[in-house]
């Protein structure tokens, strides 16, 4: 699986982007995801600088607004926000039940808290 996507934590909704930052910038789409309109307003405020500044502020206000950001890198895929590991989990096992097979390796990252999980589907659940 190579694609990307936002997952709400508190939701389940989710949408398959075509880049995690600029998609947020665009349009309505973060109003479509869940984001709150103080944060939809702080995000449009920052200049679109690929792999800058900006980009990762854009990123860290969206994980911290209560999204996940998904991504697909072939054999394995990435989950990653600022709520804990099981909190993840949780947010996430409808997607996973949808888009993974039981081997699929999964990396959880959690950035506030600096903690990484590695495993497979199978074992996370």
């Amino acid at each position: 699986m190579k694609k990307g996507a936002w997952l709400n934590a508190r939701t389940g909704a989710y949408h398959w982007i075509d880049e995690h930052a600029r998609w947020l910038q665009r349009g309505e789409n973060a109003k479509t995801i869940g984001l709150s309109d103080s944060a939809i307003q702080r995000i449009k405020a920052i200049p679109w600088d690929f792999n800058g500044g900006g980009r990762r502020s854009i990123l860290m206000l969206a994980m911290n607004g209560g999204l996940i950001r998904f991504r697909g890198h072939g054999n394995y895929v990435t989950f990653e926000g600022c709520l804990s590991i099981p909190e993840m989990a949780d947010a996430t096992q409808e997607f996973m039940a949808a888009h993974l097979g039981p081997y699929m390796g999964i990396q959880v990252n959690d950035l506030a808290r600096g903690r990484a999980w590695n495993g497979n589907y199978g074992e996370l659940v």
